[in-house]
């Protein structure tokens, strides 16, 4: 697709020209309009028009990519003259696994619209559309699409659309429904034909505006639909871990019940480390995070003491302690900063910020400055698992006796973090740490709420005591 224009900037275009748009992913859209379902785009579908009454097309033959007049959307795009040149886009629309169309409707081949504002030269006085009539008729154009293997699709009944659909998810189309119609143009699939976005926008802004002129504010109302971002959740995650050699699993909160505690206002947000330390009582129950408010510098690649000072009043802020660690061998104790200052994450495909500026002294002196703790941490690691923790505002306290690493990977959210980079973060720093160690420490436990749709039912109001 060439001269590629942002969703943003698109509504901004269409809002110039007195439409109102609004940009959805395909889930939200589907949610708005619950009749509405994506479907994917099908060998046997036809390259058809946006038109979205209903037509000859029957089954899979639905099923192809929308564009303005079927291949005319193409041709016009690229200001083509002539039958030769037409033929020559139904043979590249066929190699890219679709059936080429043009359509009429029952007032004859000039039903459709586009067509016909593109025969009789109501694009050339279009800012960004300057095409000019072709020097062939509809008919003879319906021909050549014939000869070349194409089809001439029928239309039926009146326009009533009330909207338009600019869908942007690729590989995917809606289905034209006669009884309740709307306008669908896969922008997508300008990508297979390089086409020009800002051009192929406007054309079919100008084409329902030509189609309806006067006629405000229906139909001029249009729904940029974009791809969902992927989803990554506990699910996700799982297979993501055992994709690196680990052992994991996914377990509920009642089955958990019997650890998890309430993080309380006097909690440390301290480090992941299974060890003992010299904080006490409430003092463990904070939330659990990387290197503590090391873990939030990481993921946001600071270099310099000021930024690492403004995570620490932001913490106070979110109602926690800021706190790093060291341990009896000095302050390098803390296995997660010491990676971090060593540039040994740099090589990390999810974690690719490098160093800081500072030494771990000057940094453990900056978080005291700023009104946090620098904890002291005792013994040996022995931590046999780790507990990657999704029930918001819960924790575990470390047990010195039966360590293990605890990651509140629900805090990672209250400091709009990337949760899947930082829950990647914590099974890096465990392996860095214990290079060929396997199975264990690479066991991983996800504790999700009873009502998660990754939780496993089985396990739902089920508690070990």
């Amino acid at each position: 697709m060439t001269n590629p224009l942002s969703y943003g900037d698109l509504g901004v275009a269409l809002a110039s020209r007195g439409w109102k748009a609004s940009i959805l992913d395909d889930r939200d859209f589907c949610t708005l309009f619950p009749k509405e379902k994506l479907v994917d785009v099908d060998p046997a579908g036809f390259l058809k028009c946006v038109d979205g009454r209903g037509s000859d097309a029957v089954g899979k033959q639905q099923h192809g990519p929308k564009m303005l007049g079927g291949v005319y959307g193409i041709a016009v795009n690229r200001g083509i003259k002539t039958t030769k040149e037409l033929e020559a886009i139904c043979q590249e629309v066929k190699a890219a696994g679709h059936v080429p169309t043009v359509h009429g409707d029952e007032g004859g081949i000039l039903g459709c619209g586009f067509c016909k504002l593109w025969m009789n030269g109501k694009f050339t006085d279009e800012g960004g559309v300057a095409t000019a009539p072709p020097d062939f008729t509809a008919d003879q154009g319906a021909a050549c699409v014939k000869a070349a293997g194409g089809v001439v699709e029928n239309h039926v009944a009146k326009h009533t659309e009330k909207y338009v659909i600019l869908n942007f998810v690729p590989g995917k189309t809606f289905v034209p429904n006669g009884k309740d119609q709307r306008f669908i143009v896969d922008c997508w699939a300008l990508g297979k034909f390089n086409l020009d976005i800002t051009k192929y926008a406007l054309t079919a802004a100008a084409t329902v505006e030509k189609l309806n002129p006067g006629q405000k504010p229906c139909p001029w109302k249009a729904y940029i639909v974009t791809p969902a971002e992927p989803r990554f959740g506990p699910a996700e995650i799982v297979g993501a871990l055992q994709g690196r050699g680990w052992s994991a699993e996914i377990q509920t909160q009642s089955r958990n019940a019997y650890q998890l505690v309430k993080v309380s206002p006097n909690g440390f947000l301290k480090c992941v480390d299974g060890r003992g330390s010299d904080a006490k009582g409430d003092q463990q129950r904070g939330p659990k995070m990387l290197g503590g408010v090391y873990g939030i510098a990481v993921n946001r690649g600071i270099k310099t003491t000021k930024e690492l000072e403004a995570i620490c009043q932001e913490v106070k802020a979110a109602g926690h302690v800021p706190t790093v660690h060291g341990d009896e061998g000095g302050i390098l104790g803390c296995g997660f900063c010491k990676l971090w200052l060593n540039d040994k994450f740099a090589d990390e495909g999810m974690v690719n910020e490098s160093k800081p500026k500072f030494s771990a002294e000057d940094g453990s002196k900056t978080v005291e400055k700023a009104g946090g703790v620098v904890e002291n941490h005792v013994g040996k690691h022995t931590e046999k698992v780790v507990y990657l923790n999704f029930i918001d505002g819960m924790t575990l306290e470390p047990n010195a006796d039966d360590q293990r690493f605890i990651v509140d990977a629900w805090a990672a959210g209250k400091f709009n973090l990337d949760v899947p980079k930082y829950c990647v973060t914590a099974a890096a720093t465990v392996e860095k740490l214990n290079p060929g160690q396997a199975p264990c420490p690479w066991k991983a436990v996800l504790i999700v709420p009873d009502d998660h749709p990754d939780a496993p039912k089985a396990q739902q109001c089920c508690t070990i005591q």
